[in-house]
């Protein structure tokens, strides 16, 4: 039995699929048909990092009248930090949650899903070969 794919979650051969999350699940590839992915950006959750970033950004402009007359560069510098936090602050996010979604013998179910972009990555490459070698 050649194997595409072996991981920690995944065991991806040629004719079958197998999943472990909170079950050991088994997908046959000759029933699955339809395959698309689904992408979903992670929830803010509490918007613990944008408020850390508006906060920067308020502390940026509330600097500049309580320590620009003591210290020009004093003030820079902390400005040029308070922009920096904001900046790194605003553009990150939680990770993207994937799902590659197949109809399994005439229902829809979702054959497996990560947050790793890698692991996710060779899983579904791993799916791939194994169908074209079915064809």
């Amino acid at each position: 039995m050649r194997v595409f794919y072996r991981g920690p979650r995944a065991l991806v051969t040629a004719d079958v699929i197998t999943v472990r999350s909170s079950a050991l699940r088994s997908y046959a590839l000759a029933d699955l048909s339809d395959l698309y992915l689904v992408t979903q950006q992670g929830a803010g959750g509490s918007g613990g990092s944008r408020a850390m970033g508006v906060s920067a950004l308020v502390g940026g402009i509330l600097v500049v009248p309580a320590i620009g007359r003591a210290s020009v560069v004093l003030t820079t510098v902390v400005v040029v930090a308070l922009c920096l936090c904001a900046f790194v602050c605003l553009r990150i996010g939680p990770p993207a949650h994937r799902e590659l979604v197949a109809t399994y013998r005439g229902r829809r179910v979702v054959v497996f899903a990560s947050d790793d972009q890698q692991e996710f990555g060779q899983v579904c490459r791993g799916i791939q070969r194994a169908m074209e070698q079915q064809r």
